[in-house]
């Protein structure tokens, strides 16, 4: 050993390690222990959680119950009250309605059953003499039922005082959400030479307008379904340069489409060239949300 080093004791390190697995064995138990402690106070505090759900479920159930019976309650009687208020407001409009609407549905209907019945009289006709009123009735929403029947039950007079009617009124009433209706049964009832005059009474340029309104394209799709094809052929020379504008309106396609199902062998060769002449045009058809279905009922045909 040199003098200035410190003195070494060779046992000292196994008497360390001796005290320390000495002290591990001390602490085990104690370790032990506390970790049964542990498990004993969860178990403890599991088997409380259980009793309380085992005694609150019963009263969740019976809560639960009572509130779904309220609101039931609380929900038919917001419906009656519902209900109540809207037939309340019913009633105001119904008021508020002039009473020459009932006096105009009882004499048309007053007219059919005479009709009806045999005896037809020309004197009491609603519509006689007073346009005002049949352009009235045809633009109800219920009125426009009751004209459409006299072209099923009513005499040649009244027809022919209709025809008249709706041929001097006859782009507003096409364009009209009720009375296009009517005017398409006096289209489909009436004979050629009457559809040719209501025809003749527009205008050539309001003819597109008329193919690509909400309304009228219905209009416009009747003629092409009932007059005779040489007449067709006045109407399709007045839409033949907008073809491509039709195939591209949303109204417009339907009148496209018809006249391929109800054309001449002429309109659909017009309408083929038409979209197939210009491969750009043909292509923004294709992918166009509306002119791609008259491409496909061109393919169809």
């Amino acid at each position: 050993m040199d003098a200035g080093s410190l003195p070494t004791f060779p046992n000292a390190n196994s008497a360390h390690q001796l005290n320390q697995q000495q002290l591990q064995q001390q602490q085990a138990p104690s370790d032990i222990s506390k970790i049964s402690n542990g498990l004993e106070r969860l178990k403890k505090r599991m088997g409380n959680y259980r009793q309380h759900h085992t005694e609150c479920g019963p009263r969740f159930d019976q809560s639960f119950t009572g509130a779904c019976e309220q609101q039931s309650i609380e929900t038919v009687t917001l419906q009656k009250r519902f209900l109540e208020n809207k037939a309340k407001k019913a009633a105001k409009k119904a008021d508020k309605k002039q009473p020459e609407n009932a006096s105009l549905a009882g004499n048309l209907q007053s007219s059919v059953h005479v009709k009806m019945a045999g005896r037809p009289n020309h004197e009491n006709s609603p519509f006689s003499g007073n346009t005002h009123r049949s352009l009235m009735l045809m633009k109800d929403m219920c009125g426009n039922y009751m004209v459409q029947k006299i072209f099923d039950t009513g005499t040649e007079s009244q027809r022919h005082e209709l025809r008249q009617v709706i041929q001097a009124n006859f782009m507003m009433l096409s364009m009209h959400k009720y009375a296009c209706r009517v005017v398409q049964v006096a289209i489909e009832k009436s004979p050629v030479h009457q559809q040719i005059f209501m025809i003749q009474s527009v205008f050539p340029d309001d003819i597109v307008e008329l193919a690509k309104n909400v309304n009228g394209n219905h209009v416009m799709q009747q003629l092409f379904r009932c007059v005779p094809l040489n007449v067709q052929d006045y109407l399709f020379d007045r839409v033949r340069n907008q073809i491509i504008e039709l195939c591209l309106d949303s109204y417009g396609c339907h009148v496209v489409q018809c006249i391929f199902a109800n054309g001449s062998p002429n309109h659909r060769s017009g309408i083929f060239n038409a979209i197939t002449g210009n491969e750009y045009v043909l292509l923004e058809l294709i992918q166009h949300p509306y002119g791609n279905y008259v491409v496909q009922h061109a393919i169809r045909k």
